[in-house]
């Protein structure tokens, strides 16, 4: 609910495929609602397994540590093409 990005792709969406295609309008938004649900759906699935996985690989002490000194690498690589752009 409190995502505007959800809000901005939805009007986005809405107003693209809306007027477009042999359907009426009510036909039109049941379609466009059925795909983002499908999708979402999905998505969520996905992602909950994937981050499922991930976490039982980096559940012990020693995968935690290297997990966040890799972290940490990147961070400080961002950090210093900031500095460096």
């Amino acid at each position: 609910m409190l995502n505007p990005k959800a809000y901005v792709i939805i009007l986005l969406m809405f107003t693209q495929f809306a007027g477009a295609g042999p359907f009426d309008l009510l036909g039109q938004v049941a379609l466009i609602t059925a795909v983002f649900t499908i999708n979402n759906f999905l998505a969520f699935v996905l992602w909950t397994l994937a981050g499922d996985r991930l976490g039982s690989l980096f559940r012990g002490k020693s995968s935690a540590h290297m997990l966040n000194a890799g972290f940490a690498a990147v961070l400080v690589g961002v950090a210093l093409w900031m500095l460096l752009n």
